[in-house]
């Protein structure tokens, strides 16, 4: 995650390319491939900038805010069968896919693009047996509900006609169906896909589990999205402004005054990169008051749990940085690793994450693993 643009696509063992991840084509795509901009600090280029872009604009004032409350936690910190309001189900906690959704639960399966064959989409049970190939595919914002996995095609040699295409496929790899179209950040909420839509300037859509229904939520380009209960909030592609809006479309605002590269509400607190402050670690309301900073460095990586925030910090010319952990309101902060870390996940009570070695001039290599929240117990995934 890092300035206004985030990638992550892992070619294993790439040559003399500047740590690539970027999901789209040079911006098109919320995580896949490569970045190195402003003071020489590698950053994640974004998924939905793809096509022409408009200027967002809200249904009254640009600059008008409201005050938005949400009884329970914004997000579930495991993604299958936990209520949220009126949510029964999320497919992968926003969290995790703001990290490119690499990995995915239900049950006692892991689902995850497996960094050791080329990204391909494979299954394990959460004891390490049965580890299984599910698809040649090489899946981010991988989602699971019910029997189908959901996510977003990046296999470039697949040709042009594959490539960020949005899939499901049967829990046991039987089964693959098109959901039409190309799009970013994929999110399954109840019986509905809520995505990026790169058919149409990157604008926000949903549309029924079987790729059915299909319809336009807002007419602004989205980075990114949070769904909390009966409202949206979203980065519009242009100006990196926040906004909400019902979960139809309607009532569409901005919310405070800030440009963000990256955010993620809990508790109706928004924890967010800060693009006017160098991609600082910052928090505020809901509503857009009370900003706050909780971080001095350069972050650009971040996943909320809970009462914690678990992220990477920027490094020069390498992708992420060292792994820290604190408590949201910026106290305890603690290393939890020395590496260069990445694309953060969490699922029952375990950091899921990359870890990428090796020399941008010669060879990278991409590792997925997995720790404690306190960095203990450290094991590879692939």
């Amino acid at each position: 995650m890092g300035s206004s643009r985030i990638v992550s696509t892992f070619n294993t063992r790439r040559k003399n390319i500047r740590i690539s991840y970027v999901v789209l084509i040079s911006m098109c795509f919320l995580l896949i491939l490569s970045s190195c901009i402003n003071d020489q600090i590698v950053e994640n280029t974004d998924a939905s900038k793809e096509g022409i872009q408009k200027e967002c604009q809200t249904s009254d004032d640009e600059r008008a805010t409201q005050k938005f409350t949400h009884s329970q936690e914004s997000y579930p910190h495991l993604n299958p069968s936990i209520k949220i309001g009126g949510i029964e189900e999320l497919g992968n906690s926003i969290g995790n896919l703001m990290n490119g959704g690499l990995v995915a639960i239900r049950g006692d399966t892991l689902y995850f693009s497996n960094k050791n064959n080329f990204g391909y989409l494979y299954s394990k049970r959460l004891d390490g047996s049965d580890l299984t190939q599910l698809s040649s595919d090489k899946p981010y914002f991988i989602n699971v509900a019910g029997d189908w996995i959901y996510y977003v095609n990046t296999c470039s040699d697949a040709g042009d006609d594959e490539y960020m295409k949005l899939y499901r496929v049967s829990v046991d790899g039987i089964i693959r169906q098109s959901l039409g179209g190309r799009g970013s950040f994929v999110l399954v909420v109840d019986e509905l896909i809520y995505y990026v839509n790169f058919d149409d300037n990157a604008c926000l859509y949903s549309m029924r589990l079987d790729g059915t229904d299909k319809r336009k939520l807002s007419d602004n380009g989205v980075l990114r999205f949070n769904v909390i209960d009966d409202r949206i909030y979203y980065i519009c592609n242009t100006k990196n402004n926040i906004y909400g809006m019902r979960i139809d479309g309607s009532d569409n605002h901005r919310v405070g005054e800030i440009t963000a590269d990256f955010f993620h509400i809990v508790n109706d607190i928004i924890y967010f990169l800060n693009s006017s402050s160098n991609s600082r670690l910052y928090s505020m309301d809901i509503d857009g008051e009370n900003m706050r900073r909780l971080h001095d460095n350069r972050v650009q990586f971040i996943n909320v749990y809970g009462d914690k925030i678990l992220f990477s910090e920027a490094s020069i010319g390498m992708r992420g940085g060292n792994l820290y952990s604190m408590n949201t309101n910026g106290t305890d902060k603690r290393l939890l690793m020395e590496a260069n870390t990445s694309d953060i996940h969490i699922i029952n009570d375990r950091i899921y994450f990359i870890i990428t070695s090796g020399d941008i001039n010669s060879e990278l290599s991409f590792e997925l693993v997995t720790m404690g929240l306190d960095g203990s117990d450290k094991i590879s995934v692939n």
